[in-house]
Protein backbone atom coordinates (compact mmCIF):
# COMPACT_ATOMS: atom_id res chain seq x y z
CA UNK A 1 0.00 0.00 0.00
CA UNK A 2 2.89 2.37 0.71
CA UNK A 3 4.17 2.12 -2.86
CA UNK A 4 0.71 2.82 -4.25
CA UNK A 5 0.17 5.86 -2.06
CA UNK A 6 3.60 7.29 -2.84
CA UNK A 7 2.99 6.76 -6.54
CA UNK A 8 -0.43 8.45 -6.36
CA UNK A 9 1.06 11.39 -4.48
CA UNK A 10 3.78 11.75 -7.12
CA UNK A 11 1.15 11.67 -9.90
CA UNK A 12 -0.94 14.26 -8.05
CA UNK A 13 2.12 16.48 -7.58
CA UNK A 14 2.99 16.14 -11.27
CA UNK A 15 -0.58 17.06 -12.21
CA UNK A 16 -0.48 20.16 -10.02
CA UNK A 17 2.91 21.12 -11.47
CA UNK A 18 1.60 20.74 -15.03
CA UNK A 19 -1.47 22.83 -14.22
CA UNK A 20 0.63 25.60 -12.66
CA UNK A 21 3.04 25.67 -15.59
CA UNK A 22 0.16 25.69 -18.08
CA UNK A 23 -1.29 28.82 -16.50
CA UNK A 24 1.87 30.67 -17.52
CA UNK A 25 1.14 29.83 -21.18
CA UNK A 26 -2.20 31.62 -21.06
CA UNK A 27 -5.59 30.05 -20.54
CA UNK A 28 -7.69 32.02 -22.99
CA UNK A 29 -11.42 31.33 -22.99
CA UNK A 30 -13.54 28.38 -24.02
CA UNK A 31 -14.40 30.21 -27.26
CA UNK A 32 -10.75 31.03 -27.97
CA UNK A 33 -8.58 28.66 -25.94
CA UNK A 34 -5.07 29.71 -25.07
CA UNK A 35 -1.98 27.56 -25.35
CA UNK A 36 -2.22 26.40 -21.74
CA UNK A 37 -5.91 25.53 -21.48
CA UNK A 38 -5.62 21.88 -22.51
CA UNK A 39 -2.50 21.26 -20.42
CA UNK A 40 -4.16 22.96 -17.43
CA UNK A 41 -7.23 20.76 -17.72
CA UNK A 42 -5.17 17.61 -18.11
CA UNK A 43 -2.98 18.53 -15.13
CA UNK A 44 -6.00 19.10 -12.92
CA UNK A 45 -7.59 15.88 -14.16
CA UNK A 46 -4.36 13.96 -13.49
CA UNK A 47 -4.20 15.28 -9.92
CA UNK A 48 -7.87 14.55 -9.21
CA UNK A 49 -7.67 11.00 -10.58
CA UNK A 50 -4.47 10.29 -8.63
CA UNK A 51 -5.95 11.57 -5.37
CA UNK A 52 -9.20 9.68 -5.97
CA UNK A 53 -7.35 6.46 -6.71
CA UNK A 54 -5.20 6.94 -3.62
CA UNK A 55 -8.28 7.35 -1.45
CA UNK A 56 -9.89 4.31 -3.06
CA UNK A 57 -6.72 2.29 -2.37
CA UNK A 58 -6.71 3.33 1.30
CA UNK A 59 -10.37 2.39 1.72
CA UNK A 60 -9.91 -0.95 -0.09
CA UNK A 61 -6.78 -1.87 1.86
CA UNK A 62 -8.50 -1.38 5.19
CA UNK A 63 -10.60 -4.41 4.31
CA UNK A 64 -7.74 -6.48 2.83
CA UNK A 65 -4.36 -7.15 4.47
CA UNK A 66 -1.34 -6.19 2.37
CA UNK A 67 1.24 -8.91 1.73
CA UNK A 68 3.21 -7.42 -1.17
CA UNK A 69 6.61 -5.91 -0.31
CA UNK A 70 7.49 -2.35 -1.33
CA UNK A 71 8.97 -2.27 -4.83
CA UNK A 72 10.16 0.46 -7.15
CA UNK A 73 7.27 1.67 -9.34
CA UNK A 74 9.08 1.02 -12.64
CA UNK A 75 6.09 1.48 -14.91
CA UNK A 76 5.18 4.79 -13.33
CA UNK A 77 8.73 6.07 -13.67
CA UNK A 78 8.77 4.95 -17.30
CA UNK A 79 5.58 6.90 -18.01
CA UNK A 80 6.93 10.05 -16.34
CA UNK A 81 10.17 9.78 -18.34
CA UNK A 82 8.16 9.24 -21.55
CA UNK A 83 6.06 12.34 -20.82
CA UNK A 84 9.16 14.42 -20.15
CA UNK A 85 10.71 13.21 -23.41
CA UNK A 86 7.46 14.05 -25.16
CA UNK A 87 7.66 17.60 -23.86
CA UNK A 88 11.25 17.87 -25.03
CA UNK A 89 10.45 16.49 -28.51
CA UNK A 90 7.19 18.34 -29.12
CA UNK A 91 8.59 21.57 -30.59
CA UNK A 92 11.56 20.24 -32.62
CA UNK A 93 9.91 17.05 -33.90
CA UNK A 94 6.33 18.31 -34.14
CA UNK A 95 3.07 17.02 -32.73
CA UNK A 96 2.50 14.04 -35.03
CA UNK A 97 6.02 12.62 -34.93
CA UNK A 98 6.59 13.11 -31.19
CA UNK A 99 3.13 11.76 -30.29
CA UNK A 100 3.70 8.71 -32.49
CA UNK A 101 7.16 8.08 -30.99
CA UNK A 102 6.05 8.36 -27.38
CA UNK A 103 2.93 6.24 -27.90
CA UNK A 104 5.02 3.59 -29.65
CA UNK A 105 7.55 3.53 -26.82
CA UNK A 106 4.83 3.27 -24.17
CA UNK A 107 2.97 0.50 -26.00
CA UNK A 108 6.16 -1.53 -26.46
CA UNK A 109 7.81 -0.88 -23.08
CA UNK A 110 4.84 -0.78 -20.74
CA UNK A 111 2.00 -2.38 -22.64
CA UNK A 112 4.26 -5.21 -23.79
CA UNK A 113 2.49 -5.20 -27.18
CA UNK A 114 4.00 -6.69 -30.32
CA UNK A 115 5.72 -4.28 -32.71
CA UNK A 116 3.02 -4.45 -35.41
CA UNK A 117 0.25 -3.90 -32.87
CA UNK A 118 2.20 -1.10 -31.15
CA UNK A 119 2.79 0.65 -34.49
CA UNK A 120 -0.89 0.36 -35.38
CA UNK A 121 -1.99 1.73 -32.00
CA UNK A 122 0.54 4.57 -32.16
CA UNK A 123 -0.57 5.55 -35.68
CA UNK A 124 -4.23 5.41 -34.65
CA UNK A 125 -3.65 7.29 -31.39
CA UNK A 126 -1.60 10.09 -32.92
CA UNK A 127 -4.03 10.35 -35.85
CA UNK A 128 -7.06 10.58 -33.58
CA UNK A 129 -5.37 13.21 -31.39
CA UNK A 130 -4.39 15.21 -34.48
CA UNK A 131 -7.91 15.03 -35.89
CA UNK A 132 -9.43 16.04 -32.57
CA UNK A 133 -7.15 18.96 -31.80
CA UNK A 134 -6.23 20.28 -35.24
CA UNK A 135 -9.28 19.54 -37.33
CA UNK A 136 -12.17 19.52 -34.85
CA UNK A 137 -10.96 22.12 -32.33
CA UNK A 138 -8.69 24.18 -34.60
CA UNK A 139 -5.75 24.15 -32.17
CA UNK A 140 -2.42 25.25 -33.64
CA UNK A 141 -0.07 22.29 -33.12
CA UNK A 142 3.72 22.30 -33.48
CA UNK A 143 4.70 21.08 -36.98
CA UNK A 144 8.41 20.48 -36.34
CA UNK A 145 10.49 18.74 -38.99
CA UNK A 146 7.43 17.68 -40.99
CA UNK A 147 6.78 21.36 -41.79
Amino acid sequence: MTETLITRLLWAALGVFIALQARALGMGTLDEPGAGLLAFGLGVLMAVVAIGDGLYTVMRRRREPSVAPWTLPGRQITVVVALLLYLALLEPAGFLLSTFAVLLAVFVAIGKQSWPRSIAYAVAGSGICYALFKLALGVQLPVGVLG
